[in-house]
């Protein structure tokens, strides 16, 4: 069992330390409102990957925001679990959509290797749960991960 805002928290930390990501803003919420640091969020799972899973999304969101845009995470704890939608303003490209999860598929990155997306998606699908997106230039990109509640010891 872990504090999931703990773990966002220590990730926000890092992220703005690091710099690299300059202009672009980081927006959380916790079931439907602004996110009080003070506040908890337990979940039941492998804290160290979940880390992970929501680092490598979290990157991928910053990196893909065009300048002095805004990325918003948002937790929701719902009956059946978790659902994290980590949202900004750019899109995903067309040629590469029907592979996103793929190990090395990537575009327009730097130093991107394409292993994040798969990683994630590895990571949610081994805590039971999923991961999905919906990409367009209005809208932008969300990504979505859905992790289930562990019940009765399954």
């Amino acid at each position: 069992e872990f504090d999931v805002v703990e773990v966002l928290a220590n990730l926000d930390r890092e992220i703005g330390q690091q710099n690299q990501f300059g202009s672009v803003s980081l927006q959380y919420f916790l079931n439907g409102s602004p996110l009080d640091w003070q506040s908890t969020c337990t979940f039941t799972g492998e804290q160290i990957k979940i880390r992970s899973m929501l680092s490598n999304l979290l990157i991928n969101a910053l990196e893909s925001s065009p300048p002095e845009g805004l990325v918003t995470v948002r937790v929701d704890q719902i009956s059946e679990g978790l659902r994290i939608d980590i949202h900004n303003k750019g899109e995903i490209p067309e040629e590469i959509r029907d592979r996103f999860f793929e190990p090395y598929v990537s575009s327009g990155k730097k130093y991107g290797t394409g292993l994040g997306t798969h990683s994630a998606w590895l990571i949610a699908r081994a805590h039971g749960g999923e991961i999905r997106f919906s990409s367009t230039g209005e809208e932008g990109t969300h990504v979505t991960v859905f992790l289930p509640y562990i019940q009765d010891g399954k």
